[in-house]
């Protein structure tokens, strides 16, 4: 938690003081199931326009073991973004959600599997995206 000030050299990037913060809760009810809350605000350097961006993040996901074989994963995210002194005042917002299982057949393997989608939606056209991403993952313990 803290105070990000930034101060341009350029006189065309106007100077910008935001709060910053990362919060990060879990809740676990029950030994095998846990829930977790993040949120935070910060200031990060940019890829693209702007002289940096401006980033609030809240999230929520539950992860959940049914038996010593299975368990599942869930996640939802919204993510934020203001392009600070961009020309074209870019605000992008992204939401995300997955889901994803383990199945554990013996102690040594863990097979998984996930789906995961995202959504951004910007006021500069262009940078609208939609994505999807399917995994299939093999973890062998030796």
């Amino acid at each position: 938690m803290g105070l990000s000030d930034r101060q341009f050299d350029k006189n065309d990037n106007d100077a910008d003081s935001r709060f910053s913060w990362e919060a990060n809760v879990t809740w676990s009810p029950r030994s095998y199931s846990i829930v977790n809350f993040v949120s935070s605000q910060e200031s990060v350097e940019t890829a693209g326009g702007g002289s940096h961006v401006a980033t609030s993040t809240i999230g929520l996901g539950w992860m959940h073991q049914f038996s010593t074989r299975f368990a599942l994963d869930v996640n939802v995210a919204n993510v934020s973004e203001e392009y600070v002194n961009s020309s074209d005042d870019r605000d992008d917002s992204t939401i995300s959600y997955g889901l994803g299982g383990v199945f554990s057949p013996n102690k040594m393997l863990d097979i998984k599997l996930g789906l995961d989608k995202s959504n951004r939606s910007s006021n500069v056209k262009t940078f609208d995206y939609d994505r999807q991403v399917i995994t299939l993952g093999v973890e062998l313990a030796i």
